[in-house]
């Protein structure tokens, strides 16, 4: 019986080990890792976190690399839309951009601002390296309502992607 019990539980670990396999791991971008890409890590791994995986980074941060919570100056309303959504940022990090990022990625995705023309000079030194590109404002010094409205637009191709 000891043999029976043994391989019912080496069976039960396959099936468990089974069932967390990322299927697909999606690195975000944006310019500063301080809104958009974190609105997109997040709102991916909540509708998607199943069976895939998302990151995000940004190609040119400023300053060092804390948690939003602690630059909630930058961040609050980041905080705030997200947390309408059911998902805790408080605690995520910014990241700088490294090229090992992108190793063991399936998709990476860009989200810049065409009207912003720093946006459109970080896209340009590093389009070569975007699956997709996702034209979205950043909501930096902005209103809460337009943090919302950009949230919406990033949930929209967060959807979009229909995996």
């Amino acid at each position: 019986m000891v043999g029976c019990d043994s391989l019912k539980v080496v069976i039960l670990v396959r099936i468990q080990v089974r069932q967390h396999v990322i299927s697909m791991k999606v690195l975000f971008l944006c310019r500063g890792n301080v809104a958009r890409s974190q609105m997109a890590e997040a709102l991916f791994n909540k509708v998607w976190g199943e069976n895939h995986e998302a990151i995000s980074a940004g190609t040119e941060i400023s300053g060092p690399q804390q948690t939003l919570e602690n630059l909630s100056s930058k961040c609050q309303y980041v905080i705030d839309v997200l947390t309408e959504e059911g998902v805790d940022v408080k605690d995520k990090q910014r990241k700088q951009f490294i090229p090992s990022m992108a190793d063991g990625v399936d998709k990476i995705v860009g989200i810049f601002d065409s009207d912003n023309e720093l946006d459109r000079k970080s896209l340009e030194e590093t389009e070569n390296m975007y699956d997709i590109v996702w034209n979205v404002p950043d909501p930096k010094g902005a209103d809460l309502e337009t943090h919302r409205k950009v949230k919406d637009k990033i949930k929209e191709f967060v959807h979009g992607m229909g995996l």
